[in-house]
């Protein structure tokens, strides 16, 4: 199996699928020495061929560069968003489910911790995204995302997005991360646990997205899905997700007068001037918006 994977095509770049999976010839061994079973080994060879390899080797990935923020009242909410739409060329709404799957195991001993962040994503609404583990864990993280507005009136959000990031990188108020999107359709609960991706939790992303020029904001509310539309069994430790693809039918407000705000911008890992550009717009928000440098090691988790 190690030999399948040539050391050439894993460069190792920071968030990186090969960060994941670490050298060719660890594939089968943890970092702790410790030989994994074939049934993970097995996983985490399909989990390469499907992320593929990082931008420096194929230029497959992407660059998110991003700063996010909350707004925690109401007054505040409607002054940023009146500024946004003087600022953005469009705007519109969007409701969206959103899936985390899981590939891998954490049953590491000293390697058991998976990092988290909140983003936006590249499709028709802000995304709430799972950030890929550190190099110490064989975890592999990705996102389904599907939009809840009726068909016909948005035929343009029929189109589910399913998402990979890599871990998050932040030198000064603005973040950022490799990312990798591509556009589903079909069973797509069902097609990634057949890969061997579990579910971990879900919830529904509402509120509204602003652009300008390479630049996209999202201004959206988090909530806690309560009841799907139809009766489904429960996946152990993740409630409500099955292979049947139910979709939500109530919600709730996980933190109510709270908005998130995500101002971010997606583009070549060479042009180093989207940074610059979302820091700029985030300016143009002060003091509705104040960007402040995120510690991801609060979403450290175990």
């Amino acid at each position: 199996m190690s030999s399948a994977l040539n050391e050439t095509l894993l460069p190792g770049e920071s968030g990186s699928v090969a960060e994941v999976l670490g050298s060719s010839g660890g594939i089968g061994h943890s970092n702790s020495a410790e030989p994994t079973d074939a049934a993970t080994a097995t996983t985490l060879t399909a989990a390469f061929h499907f992320t593929g390899t990082s931008a420096s080797a194929n230029g497959a990935t992407m660059q998110e560069y991003f700063i996010q923020s909350v707004v925690s009242s109401p007054q505040q909410h409607e002054l940023l968003v009146t500024r946004l739409r003087g600022l953005s060329r469009e705007w519109s709404e969007f409701c969206d489910q959103e899936i985390s799957f899981q590939l891998g195991s954490e049953d590491r001993g000293d390697s058991a911790s998976v990092p988290r962040s909140m983003s936006a994503g590249t499709t028709s609404a802000g995304v709430l995204s799972t950030v890929a583990p550190a190099t110490t864990s064989s975890v592999v993280n990705v996102r389904l995302r599907r939009s809840l507005l009726p068909a016909m009136q948005f035929p343009d959000r029929r189109l589910s997005a399913l998402r990979y990031l890599g871990a998050v990188e932040t030198d000064r108020t603005v973040s950022r991360r490799s990312c990798l999107e591509v556009p589903v359709t079909g069973p797509l609960v069902c097609f990634l646990q057949e890969l061997g991706f579990e579910p971990e939790f879900t919830y529904v992303a509402e509120g509204l997205i602003f652009i300008r020029g390479r630049v996209k904001v999202c201004v959206y509310t988090v909530n806690e899905v309560v009841q799907f539309e139809s009766p489904v069994p429960s996946m152990p430790g993740v409630d409500g997700i099955s292979g049947q693809d139910s979709y939500p039918k109530e919600w709730r407000r996980v933190c109510p007068n709270s908005w998130l705000v995500e101002i971010s911008a997606v583009g070549s890992p060479a042009d180093e001037s989207l940074q610059d550009e979302v820091a700029e717009f985030a300016d143009l928000l002060f003091p509705v918006i104040v960007p402040g440098k995120l510690d991801n090691s609060l979403f450290m988790r175990k």
